[in-house]
């Protein structure tokens, strides 16, 4: 049996920030702009102190035992493709920015964040006991693993979910168009309720301005 692998997290002097990634946004590909209703930024709770976020989450990422269904299931972490900034990796058209509207890119699935289970279980290099960080990045966002599994994740897969050019927010079909005209069948326009043939989730929350597509897998020594 592989030995504990651990991705410890250090109560800092100054406030941790629990936050989350989005694969995909930035420049190239054709744009349009459409009109859409815009949500308020929703109302912010206190944070943790660093000290009991660090006892949380070294708690949720080592407190996995496959021999009991009560145990946590880890910690989930989006890398950031724009590490200095929260918003930056935030595309929802719908939802108020601070860092400024966003808008199609390339036909991705709107109000999306995608996102990786972390646990010592699984997700390290069987050769080293690293934790695999995704796509090599060095600085993340930690969701509120109470609400990623109550309210937040949308879908889950397997390896990489591919959910950017998916419909239903990232957890339909493939999507087989991928510019940002209407018509075309891109993921970013097919996200709506009246598109029933695209809801694969047993959970589709129409209140929930992001969703989470979160992605795990497992490693062993053997």
């Amino acid at each position: 049996m592989a030995s504990v692998k651990s991705l410890v997290f250090i109560g800092l002097a100054s406030s941790m920030t629990m936050l989350l990634q989005g694969c995909g946004g930035g420049g190239g590909g054709k744009t349009t702009t459409t009109t859409t209703s815009v949500q308020p930024t929703p109302p912010r709770t206190q944070p943790m102190s660093s000290e009991a976020a660090a006892k949380y989450l070294n708690g949720l990422f080592l407190g996995f035992n496959q021999s009991d269904a009560k145990s946590p299931l880890g910690v989930t972490i989006s890398m950031a493709a724009q590490p200095n900034t929260f918003f930056g990796n935030i595309f929802c058209s719908t939802f108020k920015n601070p860092n400024g509207p966003t808008q199609c890119f390339n036909g991705q699935a709107d109000c999306r964040l995608s996102a990786s289970l972390y646990s010592h279980a699984w997700t390290y290099d069987p050769k080293t006991n690293k934790t695999l960080m995704g796509l090599s990045r060095s600085v993340g966002y930690v969701f509120n693993q109470s609400m990623v599994e109550s309210k937040w994740a949308k879908c889950s897969y397997i390896w990489d979910g591919a959910s950017g050019n998916k419909y239903n927010r990232g957890c339909g079909d493939g999507a087989p168009g991928t510019t940002c005209e209407e018509g075309t069948n891109s993921a970013f326009f097919r996200h709506l309720p009246q598109h029933k043939e695209d809801l694969h989730c047993k959970r589709y929350r129409s209140e929930t301005w992001l969703v989470l597509t979160v992605s795990w897998w497992y490693s062993s020594s053997t």
